[in-house]
């Protein structure tokens, strides 16, 4: 799905990005995958906007993994910390991911980059897995980023 002006603190972190000629990035929704996945660029524009640190991934040192501002977690400031938005359509309503609901246990971030590409297994109406590749320009709404939003799946159609 195309998610248009992807944005945190009303700045527009697609259109202001030289690698996009649009205010859209294409998204694609995991249920196997719990963190927000967000091409490296887009990281590096939050982390300008956020109190988050990114850094290279903890795991096998690939990848941008984000981290809380140990202010933030020391002072109970989670509830304070804005969304990251951006509209289904061009001029469409504004749909909202709390960053509360990424932040786990450890106060880590489930923010992370996006890894050359992911593999995403469908299960198509035949019956069978098929892989799918994604390109490092998409991004992944994971379950902890669809928790704000009332999801509905169509089985009868892979929808």
């Amino acid at each position: 799905m195309a998610a248009f002006h992807l944005s945190v603190c009303d700045e527009d972190i697609v259109e202001d990005n030289p690698n996009y000629d649009s205010s859209q990035i294409m998204l694609a929704v995991d249920l196997n995958e719990p963190c927000l996945v967000l091409p490296d660029a887009f990281l590096m524009s939050l982390e300008a906007w956020l109190p988050i640190n990114c850094s290279a991934g903890l795991v096998n040192g690939t990848g941008l993994r984000c981290s809380l501002n140990d202010t933030i977690v020391h002072y109970g400031l989670l509830d304070k910390l804005p969304p990251i938005t951006f509209q289904l359509a061009e001029d469409g309503p504004t749909v909202y991911i709390p960053l509360q609901n990424l932040v786990l246990e450890n106060s880590s971030l489930c923010l992370r980059a996006f890894e050359d590409f992911i593999n995403l297994d469908v299960l198509p109406s035949a019956g069978s897995y098929d892989l799918y590749y994604l390109p490092a320009t998409f991004g992944v709404l994971g379950t902890l980023a669809l928790e704000s939003f009332d999801v509905i799946f169509d089985w009868s159609t892979n929808r």
